[in-house]
């Protein structure tokens, strides 16, 4: 397909009649090629071309996405540019600090940065339950398409779109009744090797999505999305979230989850929490910085989950300035985006209408939540400080560490 613009991509993955058996055709060549023979086609030699090349084409990608008139400012809140430049910082430290092949962290740096920001442009990332054809492959098929026009070969372009496609990581097929009447399955993307080892360009890809779903990020990105109620994934099934529902501050029995049909945003984010270790099927692979990193964002998502329970009383200044600050934060280091910053008005408003005690608790989490991103944030600058001037300045954003700031 040789598209001309946005609006032609944007037409081809929203119609699934047309964009499911461009994923089914590009499984078949990833599933039935050798990945050496793959591998083999990759133009990089060594971990510093691996890391350099990747930027470079990651530069080439945001200016052709500009020159296409993408507007981030519309992304939708929790998965726009914050997430973006942290999925850029996480891949490449990890990348630098990972000993595996240097055609694999090629892909999985791209893989890393870009699984979520080109999915969220072609799909809505809450229309999930309603389309196999979902965030993960419409970024696949955006970063195939988008990979002739910043020169990528075919093998490169086929192995980026796996590593998107591949990131989200479902464990079982799904059978979706789509949009469009037809009856759709989606299966689990194929992550081991031959041998039986995994594929790490998919897998970085999947480490540097799964930590910021970790952590004081992670907090904020997640309440950003509750500003309209959506169907949200938990591993097993959909759920409907509301936000009344979603913001009761109280944790609940897994059986008492299991009746109600639903979650709330504290049993959500324990749910990630606990599955931040080499037992879960998401993490058996993790090891090295990966483990490292991991479990200290874990180690912040825990405290900031116990700090619903303080018995710490704000008087009426204390709230409304931490309100305050905590919509500063959303809207200038989670997302600084217009979308997010009507959001977080929106759900100003919303989280006012709140019983006075969720609202309490709330305040509690609120505070830890923003202590716990201070240490995040310059645990992050002091990591990523011997990184080279030129990696700290993207096209369409300038200098990204003014979002961590």
């Amino acid at each position: 397909m040789d598209f001309k613009g946005l609006n032609e991509v944007l037409e081809f993955v929203r119609n699934e009649k047309d964009s499911w058996p461009l994923v089914q055709d590009l499984r078949k060549q990833f599933e039935t090629t050798p990945l050496t023979k793959l591998m083999d086609e990759v133009d990089v030699r060594s971990k510093e071309e691996a890391i350099n090349i990747a930027i470079e084409i990651s530069h080439k990608i945001l200016s052709k996405l500009k020159e296409m008139n993408v507007n981030f400012e519309k992304v939708e809140p929790g998965h726009g540019v914050g997430h973006l430049i942290r999925d850029y910082l996480h891949a490449l430290r990890l990348a630098e600090n990972l000993e595996a092949d240097p055609k694999h962290l090629f892909i999985g740096i791209l893989g890393g940065i870009f699984h979520d920001i080109l999915g969220c442009i072609t799909v809505k990332r809450y229309d999930e339950n309603k389309r196999t054809i979902r965030h993960a492959e419409g970024g696949g098929i955006f970063f195939y398409l988008l990979g002739e026009k910043v020169d990528l070969s075919e093998s490169e372009r086929l192995l980026g779109f796996y590593s998107i496609a591949a990131h989200t990581c479902y464990l079982k097929p799904i059978s979706v009744v789509c949009e469009d009447g037809i009856t759709r399955e989606s299966t689990p993307y194929v992550d081991l090797d031959e041998s039986g080892k995994p594929i790490m360009a998919i897998w970085l890809a999947r480490w540097t999505d799964r930590l910021d779903v970790n952590g004081p990020c992670f907090v904020g990105r997640h309440y950003l999305t509750l500003a309209e109620s959506h169907a949200d994934y938990d591993g097993k099934s959909f759920y409907s979230v509301r936000f009344q529902n979603h913001m009761n501050p109280f944790l609940r029995s897994e059986e008492e989850i299991k009746q109600s049909g639903s979650k709330t945003m504290r049993e959500h984010i324990t749910m990630f929490a606990k599955s931040q270790n080499n037992q879960s099927p998401y993490g058996k692979y993790d090891y090295g910085l990966m483990t490292e990193i991991r479990d200290s964002y874990t180690e912040r998502l825990l405290r900031i989950i116990a700090s619903f329970d303080k018995s710490e009383n704000f008087s009426i200044p204390q709230k409304v300035l931490l309100l305050s600050k905590w919509k500063e934060w959303l809207t200038r280091n989670i997302e600084p985006t217009e979308n997010a910053a009507l959001a977080a008005e929106k759900l100003e408003g919303m989280f006012l209408t709140l019983e006075e005690g969720f609202r309490n608790k709330w305040y509690n989490a609120i505070s830890a939540t923003l202590n716990e991103y201070r240490g995040w944030a310059k645990d992050m600058l002091s990591a990523i400080a011997g990184l080279y001037e030129e990696c700290f300045v993207l096209p369409v954003f300038g200098d990204i560490r003014k979002v961590l700031l």
